[in-house]
């Protein structure tokens, strides 16, 4: 076993192996088993120190899992503004087509009453043309 152990030690420790007793086997014992020691102490910290990185890395990855939700979140409701603010601007975009219209109509009415304004005047200037003819050949007959 001591050989297993020292196998083990050497491809771990490399040249440690070269400065271990090799006269009295309790000695090699001795130094394989503070090896031993040395390696499983440095393994408890590369393990506290993984440890510890995998601790700040869930925080890590719990404050960006809140910051991505918020800002979901946020997008969500822009989207909805969005939304909302598209169906305004088509809501006023109608209101505009039948105001369009209702001018339209106004515009039609306002031409026809000029027409027919005209044709009053038209109609009042050759009465007035026929009246003073009248007056004038009535005056001519009384004279």
């Amino acid at each position: 076993m001591s050989g297993f152990l020292a196998n083990f030690f050497n491809r771990r420790a490399g040249q440690q192996q070269a400065s271990a007793p090799q006269a009295n086997p309790a000695g090699q014992f001795d130094f394989l088993l503070s090896q031993y020691h040395n390696s499983v102490k440095g393994l408890e910290t590369e393990h506290l120190k993984l440890k510890q990185a995998n601790k700040e890395a869930k925080e890590e990855y719990q404050q960006m899992h809140k910051a991505y939700l918020s800002a979901k979140d946020a997008l969500d409701t822009s989207q909805k503004k969005l939304l909302d603010i598209n169906a305004e601007i088509n809501n006023l975009r109608q209101d505009v087509a039948t105001k369009e219209m209702a001018i339209g109509e106004l515009t039609s009415q306002v031409e026809a009453l000029r027409q027919s304004v005209c044709e009053v005047e038209n109609s009042q200037r050759e009465q007035r043309a026929l009246f003073k003819k009248d007056c004038n050949k009535l005056i001519t007959e009384a004279m």
